[in-house]
């Protein structure tokens, strides 16, 4: 195998952020596994370092993870608003999962999908935004993103049999304090048992130049429970996690300011994950087994109306590496090949809590097969796969049913032409069978004439004319990912120079689209007709970076530029409408070119500092009907400091936003109203200079 294969992922500059990123929860910071006394080294070479970036940020809301990569951006300016998007692709398209669990979806607006994620207890994270593999797992339209929770193996220490963290963070642009505890021992030798908890409040967050944002503060509350038995040649997990986000928060689906004191609900969110993971590694190279069950609960309430929605998934990945052939293996010198055989199934049930229209409303389910094969050797790595999916979507209040099959393909090719250089080249497809594009408060509105009031529609809504709603798409949604590359690594300066570049394209067809009679006001009128839209949307772009490493400094740069193309007027569903447009965002979302300088230097073992510059252009390029959206730059500083160079005691201070720009995320949905054009002015702002103090005592 190659020297340099394991060291830097295909994808550096997603995997710098995303290595403890996708969080929504308010409380962060690194998992307390043991870091090295200088934290320079790339955080993707250091496993669960990811975490280091977390710590240095002191993050304590999903954009802050970002900020040190310029392909994953997160935004839309309050916590209820927040989307993640990587190389162009809204996170609803992104298959990510928590201990083999899969996320569930939306569920009021943005309500859901990536909900409560906790970067204080992770141990691990994987991110994948290029082609799907077929091993990946079902509907991974813009790529697939992983993460491991910590255990009692992560916390322990091995002379006492017990261990833990407990941390705290101040932040001045809302008022927040984030707290996070954690404790595990080893009752025997073998099984360990971790039990964590964070909690985080805050108040309305303050803008740039001073200006309060009413409606945004919130509290958040988690919890995790881990049991791990490890031997000789198995290792089982056993994992409860649970989120809970409240607040007095608007309930509409845009991030357009102002929020009206009218659109408030007392607003309650919850995700309930529960996992089992088994690994089975025998002495033999025929045989290692991987085994993951889940079931995966998010509710979304409005306690004022008493109204709510469930998404409840379960499912279950089994799978087995071969490895077929290891040492020699002739012109292409060592390496190994290793062979995939598994299978994934899953199911997706939505329910709502409504005065009308309660009960099951839409249940998604799949069947995956699949079978990945990679090679990797001294002068060329090979990657070849084929999945095949079965998918099923019921309409329980239409009493219809709508099933796909399709073949997925894949493969990467690998040439090292210098022991440090590799070119490559890679492809992959991916299937889902039900809208990405929509939440399940508006899948309530799929049924007949005979289930809906007529005070429930709009008063111009003619209810007499609708009979019921029509399944009319023949085709699941499908993509097409492509990208090609070279990276290379070389000594330089008495460090390491490495330099990467990466282009990309993504290409969706038949995405699944709802019609509507009204463009406006979604969320109370029936669905007429459910479609695949004509035009095939495509991202494509490019990402440059790189990186030098040295004794005590690592310093990166990145910069991406990437496009969507499809999204004009004259398609089947009418993107340049409000009601196409509000699902099309859901989708893909044009960002503009972005520029990301991150560095970190250690003074010494007890002193790290580190800066970071995001600079975004201007954005010209956007879905009919939107304004043009003005750039923005921020900068960022950050020290850590442990007393003494005592390890167990650390303290953190760090700036979000130091001169206090004043600006809105280019991916901020507006409230369309008919027939206008919202100009860059109409989206709500991001927060302000945020300085945080936080301090981290291990045990």
């Amino acid at each position: 195998m190659h020297p340099k294969r394991t060291q830097t992922p295909l994808l550096t500059c997603t995997s710098l952020a995303v290595l403890g990123a996708l969080s929504t929860t308010a409380g962060a910071d690194e998992a307390p596994t043991a870091l090295p006394e200088v934290l320079v080294e790339p955080p993707e070479e250091i496993e669960g370092s990811g975490t280091e970036r977390i710590s240095r940020q002191q993050s304590h809301r999903l954009q802050d993870l970002f900020r040190g990569d310029s392909e994953a951006h997160v935004g839309g300016g309050p916590r209820q608003a927040r989307r993640l998007y990587l190389r162009g692709i809204e996170g609803s398209q992104t298959r990510v999962t928590v201990d083999g669990a899969r996320q569930g979806r939306d569920l009021h607006n943005h309500r859901g999908g990536l909900a409560g994620i906790d970067p204080a207890f992770l141990r691990y994270a994987e991110a994948e935004p290029g082609p799907p593999a077929a091993d990946d797992g079902h509907g991974a339209t813009g790529g697939s993103v992983r993460f491991e929770t910590i255990d009692a193996g992560d916390l322990v220490d091995p002379e006492t049999g017990y261990g833990g963290f407990a941390r705290g963070v101040r932040g001045s642009a809302a008022d927040s304090l984030a707290t996070s505890a954690a404790g595990a021992i080893y009752p025997t030798e073998r099984i360990g048992l971790l039990v964590g908890g964070s909690y985080t409040t805050t108040e309305d967050y303050r803008l740039g130049g001073g200006e309060i944002k009413d409606y945004t503060a919130y509290d958040d509350r988690n919890l995790l429970l881990r049991l791990n038995a490890d031997g000789e040649q198995q290792r089982v997990r056993l994992g409860y996690e649970e989120n809970e986000n409240l607040g007095e928060l608007p309930l509409s689906g845009g991030d357009r300011p102002p929020f009206e004191e009218d659109d408030l609900a007392d607003q309650r969110m919850v995700r309930e994950t529960t996992s089992l993971n088994y690994e089975f590694h025998p002495e033999t190279r025929w045989v290692d087994l991987e085994l993951d069950l889940y079931r995966n609960q998010s509710e979304w309430e409005d306690r004022d109306a008493e109204v709510g929605f469930l998404s409840d998934g379960v499912g279950g990945r089994l799978a087995n590496t071969a490895t077929l052939a290891r040492g020699s293996l002739g012109p292409l010198g060592h390496g190994e090949n290793r062979l995939t055989i598994g299978g994934d199934i899953e199911r997706d049930t939505g329910e709502g809590d409504h005065p009308s229209r309660g009960g099951d409303i839409l249940t998604y389910k799949s069947q995956g097969a699949f079978i990945q094969n990679r090679l990797e050797s001294e002068r060329l790595d090979l990657s070849l796969g084929v999945r095949g999916d079965w998918m099923e979507t019921d309409y329980e209040q239409l009493g219809e049913s709508v099933d796909f099959s399709e073949v997925s393909t894949n493969a990467r090719i690998g040439y090292w032409a210098t022991p440090s250089t590799e070119l490559f080249v890679g492809y992959g497809e991916s299937a889902q069978g039900r809208s990405g594009t929509t939440t399940l408060h508006l899948d309530r509105n799929i049924g007949s004439r005979d289930q809906f009031d007529e005070n429930e529609v709009p008063d111009d809504f003619n209810l007499d004319e609708f009979e019921a709603t029509r399944i009319e798409y023949d085709d699941p949604q499908t993509s097409a990912t492509t990208e090609a590359g070279v990276r290379s690594e070389q000594p330089l300066a008495g460090g390491r120079l490495e330099l990467s570049g990466t282009l990309f394209r993504t290409d969706i067809d038949d995405l699944i689209l709802y019609g509507f009679e009204q463009p406006t006001r979604l969320g109370r009128q029936p669905i007429q007709s459910i479609d695949n839209l004509d035009d095939q949307i495509t991202t494509e772009g490019y990402t440059l970076k790189a990186a030098w490493r040295g004794e005590a400094l690592y310093s990166s740069v990145s910069f991406t530029h990437d496009k969507v193309r499809g999204l004009g007027d004259g398609d089947t569903l009418t993107p340049g409408e409000p009601s196409g447009r509000q699902q099309l965002v859901r989708a893909v979302g044009p960002q503009g070119d972005r520029l990301v300088w991150d560095s970190v230097y250690q003074f010494h073992p007890a002193l790290q500092v580190g800066y970071t510059l995001k600079a975004v252009a201007d954005l010209e390029r956007v879905i009919p009907g939107d304004g043009e959206r003005d750039g923005y730059t921020t900068h960022d500083v950050q020290m850590r400091w442990q007393p003494g160079g005592d390890e167990d005691v650390t303290l953190y201070f760090v700036v979000h936003n130091l001169f206090d720009e004043e600006y809105a995320s280019h991916t901020a949905i507006p409230r369309y109203a008919a027939g206008e054009t919202v100009e860059d002015s109409d989206y709500a702002r991001e927060p302000g200079r945020d300085m945080r103090l936080g301090a981290k005592v291990r045990f």
